[in-house]
């Protein structure tokens, strides 16, 4: 396994930075997990249980989502290299960034049980009023 220089520890950790930027919050879920996270590239998700290390996890499967041909062992070193090579404010930009997509995240799912819930309310209305 190649090392990482300094170089490629910040050419990593600011593709990281730029994919939370600009994927939607929709790209992360967030949520219970038995596991840290995971990454659906078919389906263009990263998942996170927003309860464990936020910062390894989110660092960890945005790794394999950029480099898809990594081994498990190359992401884990990339990843311990990144939160421990980089300034910690560079880390806090990154968990200000995510933190705002988590809250998106939270905020669309939230909305979307809201109409479902008055939907079902409607139609069970609409259904007591055919009778």
């Amino acid at each position: 396994m190649k090392l990482f220089t300094k170089k490629d520890v910040q050419s990593v950790y600011n593709r990281c930075l730029s994919l939370v930027r600009r994927k939607p919050a929709e790209f992360f879920i967030f949520k219970k997990l038995k596991i840290c996270g995971w990454c659906l590239y078919d389906e263009d998700v990263v998942v996170i249980d927003h309860r464990k290390d936020m910062l390894r996890t989110a660092y960890h499967e945005l790794i394999h989502y950029l480099y898809p041909d990594w081994s498990e062992s190359q992401v884990i070193y990339a990843e311990s290299r990144i939160v421990n090579g980089v300034t910690i404010l560079d880390n806090a930009r990154f968990l200000k960034m995510l933190s705002v997509k988590t809250y998106e995240s939270a905020l669309i799912k939230e909305r979307r049980a809201r109409r479902k819930k008055k939907k079902y309310k409607n139609e069970a209305r609409n259904n007591g009023r055919d009778r």
